[in-house]
């Protein structure tokens, strides 16, 4: 069997995808995904150390158990993947897509979402402490048990959100608490909202 190297080259030779390999319990270092599609590849338990995914295309790719904490996945498009159990904190996911997929039981602290784009995607019993979701476009996303503390959602509407079941404290948006309009809280996270917007509850 191929090494995944080998099938990186190969891909960027001939422009083909990387397609229906497994890879488990691997350290992967410093291998180049710039541009590579990635169609039905599965990772478990692996860790990314000095990759680099930038303008990459995964479609119904699996990340389980994998660490892939402060890698760039700039300009990277993601449809119908699932990440699950993963540490992906300081991940860079700026200006990526994620479509029609689901991350669950992971942690994503301090990862980077400027002007992505998440439609219809699933955010279940992840962390997301102090991650930047500024200027992102939301379409159907569910956050199920998310912990969002300390987030930042500067210039990001989070209208139709359903915020109820999520950690909010410490969120930062604007002054004015646009991106709040529209969101769905709880009755106790009113507190948190208040707050932001100067008022004491006594």
């Amino acid at each position: 069997m191929e090494t995944l190297q080998e099938l990186l080259e190969r891909a960027e030779e001939t422009g083909e995808s990387v397609r229906g390999v497994a890879f488990e319990n691997e350290t992967i270092t410093g291998l180049d995904f710039y541009k590579i599609d990635l169609e039905q590849v599965t990772f478990t338990g692996c860790r990314f150390v000095g990759c680099d995914f930038t303008k990459a295309g995964l479609y119904e790719c699996v990340f389980a158990g994998c660490d892939f904490s402060n890698i760039p996945f700039r300009e990277s498009y993601w449809k119908r993947c699932t990440v699950t159990d993963c540490k992906g904190d300081g991940a860079d996911l700026s200006m990526a897509v994620l479509r029609l997929g689901e991350i669950r039981d992971s942690s994503l602290c301090y990862a980077n979402f400027y002007e992505a784009a998440l439609e219809e995607l699933l955010f279940q019993n992840t962390r997301c402490r102090s991650t930047g979701f500024q200027k992102v476009k939301w379409k159907k996303v569910r956050l199920e048990r998310v912990v969002l503390s300390g987030a930042e959602f500067f210039r990001t509407s989070l209208k139709g959100v359903d915020l109820s079941d999520c950690e909010i404290d410490g969120i930062t948006v604007s002054e004015s608490l646009a991106e709040l309009k529209g969101a769905k809280i709880s009755a106790h996270q009113a507190e948190d909202i208040a707050r932001l917007a100067g008022v004491k509850i006594i």
